[in-house]
């Protein structure tokens, strides 16, 4: 596994199923805070008012960490297969910025002192007083940097996340990422059917990004291209009037043509994921970067292997 293969996913509250993945991660490796009982696992999920999860191109649970008020770090666990690959750093630094979002000053952690050195790296400097839990000794330390230098803005961690677990949040969150778009938008999408940029108020959107100035540029990576025409997509004859902007290309690597995902980049940092392309579950963002990362790649990787869309030849696409 390298860096750029897992992104992550902010929220303030998890959801069931993010309460059962936790739980799964929990049972199956030691968080660095130590190996939490059941009575700990309830209490972090209680206790703690934000998380970062850190999770693969599939959407495997690789990695979690969690603020809680104090204001400290509630628990910090990452998978044994995904150690030492960055996770727990990518993790960690989320949650420092997160804090320095809040107006924070000082943020604490109890940690094994095997984990010390870890913290150290990020800012964190030992106390002076420590606890012997039975298992492990376990020391306070804090970051007195989260203050903002003078002049210094803090960062924004609000991620827009955008809730996708059914159909209409799935077309609402996509119509706000047409929306937040600027002049450039990457589209991988399987099936051009007629769930998806096909509203009125999608085509609009689209058309406003394709007429947005020089930089404008809309490219679509297609599996299916003839269904397209044979169902005669709404978004056809929008692409056929603004040729300059759209382009359509065709994936014909068998590996590619088994991706079964679907997912939506936009030029302002936000994305659509949905790890099985014809079920309305994923995760979207409109601001988180760092999700883009390896589905930009992706993209770009797949974009380079894939060939004109020739049935579209005739519309002059």
């Amino acid at each position: 596994m390298r860096l750029q293969e897992f992104h992550l996913e902010l929220f303030e509250r998890p959801g069931a199923a993010q309460q059962a993945e936790l739980r799964e991660l929990w049972s199956e490796t030691l968080a660095m805070t130590g190996p939490p009982a059941d009575a700990d696992i309830r209490a972090d999920l209680e206790a703690a008012n934000w998380w970062a999860l850190a999770r693969d191109p599939g959407g495997q649970v690789l990695g979690c960490g969690s603020l809680a008020d104090g204001p400290r770090i509630g628990c910090l666990a990452v998978r044994e297969a995904a150690r030492g690959q960055g996770v727990g750093t990518a993790i960690l630094r989320e949650l420092i910025a997160r804090a320095r979002a809040l107006g924070l000053t000082a943020l604490s952690a109890d940690v094994p002192t095997a984990a010390m050195g870890f913290f150290a790296n990020a800012g964190f400097i030992a106390s002076a007083d420590g606890a012997d839990d039975g298992a492990s000794v376990r020391c306070t330390l804090s970051v007195p940097s989260l203050a903002p230098a003078a002049g210094e803005q803090p960062p924004l961690r609000d991620i827009g996340a955008l809730p996708t677990g059914s159909q209409a949040e799935v077309a609402a969150a996509r119509l706000q990422l047409l929306s937040d778009t600027r002049h450039q938008l990457l589209a991988y999408v399987p099936s051009l059917h007629a769930g998806i940029f096909a509203t009125p108020a999608e085509l609009e959107q689209l058309r406003r990004i394709a007429c947005s100035g020089r930089a404008a540029s809309i490219r679509i990576l297609l599996h299916d291209p003839a269904a397209a025409v044979a169902i005669d997509h709404p978004l056809l004859p929008l692409a056929q009037r603004l040729t300059s902007a759209f382009q359509f290309r065709t994936p014909t690597d068998p590996v590619d043509l088994a991706y079964t995902s679907a997912y939506l980049l936009t030029d302002t940092g936000g994305y659509l994921f949905l790890p099985d392309a014809s079920r309305p579950a994923g995760r979207a963002a409109r601001t988180q970067r760092s999700a883009q990362v390896p589905l930009r790649q992706h993209f770009g990787a797949g974009w380079e292997r894939a060939e004109r869309a020739t049935i579209l030849n005739a519309l002059d696409l």
